[in-house]
């Protein structure tokens, strides 16, 4: 069953939960895309009187964080007073992508042993050139300008290509994401910090300290708190998915397949 269909029909109030979790990628129409729009229907939920995001990823596309990101914001940048609270609570972690994503709710709570941080970008290839002149493969390669074939595996990389990668692609997405987070986040940072954007991660109370988040409640604890001062005793999740073997062989060979010759992500 889905958290929808054991709530059908219901007249009560209700907290609305989503879930973040697992690798936050493109596949499947995109997890920024299809949380979007989770959220977009629990702040139109007249019985939804706040929303809880169960925080639990690696981290993964920066495209689709920045597409959560912005929905959370536009939201919490509205007055308090006429829209629900957007609370975050983290569960074993909220790293990289994940936490750029949940960056601009309103309060974000961690278990005393989450980790939370990684704020950064990694790209990554592969470099087979050695092996393939071991063992005599050439390869051929024709493009139309010097840059095309930039990240080939079977090619050396020279040092001016791997700063025009940095300048041009790295820089940018990692000036985005600290932007994001310090637009999102304020004050709390603790910016002096030399670690903060270092691509470190935190445990829960140092995660406070640095500014990443607003104290430590278990996920128990902050439903319970949401409950006493909402009035209300039930909850909605609005995006969990109905469990399906098709669904989970699909998944499985999503993953198998999915290339790692060359990714850009928020890890």
């Amino acid at each position: 069953y889905t958290g929808n269909e054991l709530n059908a029909g219901k007249t009560k109030d209700y907290i609305s939960v989503l879930e973040l979790k697992g690798d936050i990628t493109s596949e499947n129409k995109g997890t920024g895309y299809i949380f979007a729009g989770a959220f977009r229907d629990a702040v139109e939920d007249k019985h939804s009187k706040a929303i809880l995001i169960h925080a639990n990823s690696p981290g993964g596309s920066p495209v689709q964080a920045e597409m959560v990101y912005k929905m959370i914001k536009s939201y919490t940048d509205k007055p308090e007073d006429e829209r629900q609270q957007v609370i975050v609570s983290v569960m074993d972690s909220c790293a990289s992508a994940c936490l750029y994503s949940i960056a601009a709710a309103d309060k974000i709570y961690a278990h005393g042993n989450s980790l939370l941080g990684s704020i950064g970008v990694r790209m990554d290839s592969w470099n087979f050139k050695e092996l393939s002149d071991r063992l005599g493969i050439s390869r051929t390669t024709i493009t139309s300008g010097t840059n095309k074939a930039l990240m080939d595996p079977f090619m050396e990389m020279s040092d001016e290509q791997r700063e025009q990668l940095v300048d041009k692609i790295v820089s940018p997405l990692y000036r985005n994401f600290v932007n994001a987070m310090k637009s999102a986040r304020g004050d709390k940072l603790k910016e002096d910090d030399p670690l903060l954007f270092s691509g470190m991660m935190w445990t829960g109370q140092e995660a406070i300290d640095i500014g990443l988040a607003d104290g430590i409640k278990t996920s128990l604890e902050v439903e319970a708190e949401l409950y006493e001062s909402l009035g209300v005793d039930e909850k909605k999740y609005a995006n969990e998915k109905s469990f399906s073997l098709a669904s989970l062989l699909t998944s499985s060979m999503e993953s198998a397949l999915r290339s790692t010759m060359s990714e850009i992500s928020l890890h």
